[in-house]
Formats: structure tokens, sequence, C-alpha cells
């Protein structure tokens, strides 16, 4: 509790001299899973019968929110918050019956918010942020299949951490304390922890050898977000 009380009235002290920013927004990810591609293969070639690969972890959505202090020489620093999903899915269908296998992941990352900005114009900024941060990536196996009346379904979840980087480009336009910013970043992964078995941490997830498979996240992010500033009694003070 000691800690909290310290930590809100340091970002008071903070507020009362500097900028600060939120912003949220959502966006479009690209996501690289080159290993657990190779994983549905796996899955795909253990199947008696001929089995198709109908999703590869496709880009989908991704949102995020972030809070920033602008320091001295357009400098800022805060933390940074994204969420991001995809999936895949082996599967065979006829007649008689279907059986399947849907890889399900989402992933949420927490990250500083660190960079630099330069100022332009009619109220324009370029900035470049670097977000080291950290990603959790849940994974859920579903394995079923139905034959005539009779179906199964079993689910297996996995979790995992990274140490991550975005460095990221941006585009900010206010009018007065209200903005607008698209960013263009790629998500990289320092290190890949492996995909732990929820009901037993020391178990993982490996593909046909014992090498563990990993959450690869790596890709482009595109976004747009609105921001909002809330100007600090200095600033206000100088106007």
């Amino acid at each position: 509790m000691r800690k909290l009380q310290i930590l809100l009235f340091w970002l008071l002290c903070v507020e009362s001299y500097a900028q600060v920013e939120v912003s949220a927004g959502a966006g479009v990810g690209w996501f690289s899973m080159s290993e657990l591609g190779k994983f549905q293969k796996t899955i795909q070639s253990s199947y008696p019968v001929d089995a198709k690969i109908t999703e590869e972890f496709p880009a989908y959505v991704i949102y995020d929110a972030a809070i920033f202090w602008k320091l001295h020489s357009n400098g800022f620093l805060g933390l940074y918050y994204q969420y991001g999903s995809t999936g895949g899915r082996v599967h065979y269908e006829d007649f008689s019956g279907e059986v399947y296998s849907d890889q399900l992941l989402h992933y949420n990352t927490l990250a500083l918010s660190v960079g630099q900005g330069f100022s332009f114009e009619n109220n324009l900024q370029f900035r470049v942020d670097l977000h080291p941060g950290v990603t959790f990536t849940s994974l859920e196996i579903i394995e079923g299949g139905r034959i005539g009346n009779e179906s199964r379904r079993d689910s297996y979840k996995f979790h995992s951490i990274n140490a991550t980087l975005q460095p990221t480009v941006e585009l900010h336009k206010t009018w007065g304390q209200f903005g607008i910013k698209v960013y263009a970043g790629f998500h990289i992964a320092a290190y890949s922890g492996k995909l732990k078995f929820e009901e037993n941490k020391n178990s993982y997830l490996t593909g046909g050898g014992n090498d563990p498979i990993v959450a690869n996240w790596n890709g482009f992010r595109l976004g747009l977000t609105g921001t909002y500033r809330i100007r600090g009694k200095e600033q206000a003070a100088d106007k």
C-alpha cells in the first residue's frame, strides 16, 4: 500500500510540470508463428486421413493503449499495453464424421513507451518509440472429432513469457488537447520462453522431437489511435 501511495504521489508531481498523454486505438498485426506452423504439419501427418491446414495464424486485429509523460527536448517515457490474437486449424470432414485440431492464441504485452519526438508545423509530430517489454502468451489446443453421433473434445492450455521490443514510428496530429496517431512498428522477440503446460509447469509443448515449440509473435504492426493530452501547470502558465 505504501509503495502505491509513493507511486501516486510521484505521478502527481510529474503531472505538475510535464504533459501527460493518454491514447487508445486498434490496428492489424502480422505474426510469424514459424514453429507453430511446423507443429501444425506434425498434427496433420499424425492423422490417418487427408486432413488440411485451413488456418495458418493469419493477421488479425490488435488493440493498444498507452500513457506517457513528455520530458525535456521532446523525449517521453510511459507505459504501453497491446493485445492481439490469432489461430490455426487442421481439419478433415466427410460423410462419416470429422477430426480437427484448433490452436487458439492470444497475447498481452506490457512495455515501456520510451522514445523521442520531432515537432513540425501545424501541430504535427514524428515520434520514434522502442517499446521494450514483456509479452505473455496463452495457447489453447482443442482436439476433437465426430464419428456418426459420437463426438469428443479435449482442451490443453499452455502459457509462455517472451522478452520483446517493438521499434515503432508514429505520425501524430493534434487539435488542441485531442489528436490522432498513425503508427507502424515491428514486434521482435528478444527471448522466447517455452510454452508450458498449465496443469504441469515442468511439461512443455514439443514438436516431432524434444525441442520446445515457442510462440513467435514477430511481425509488422499497423494502427490508428486517438490521443488526449493533459497539460501540466507549467505549460498552462506559459500560455
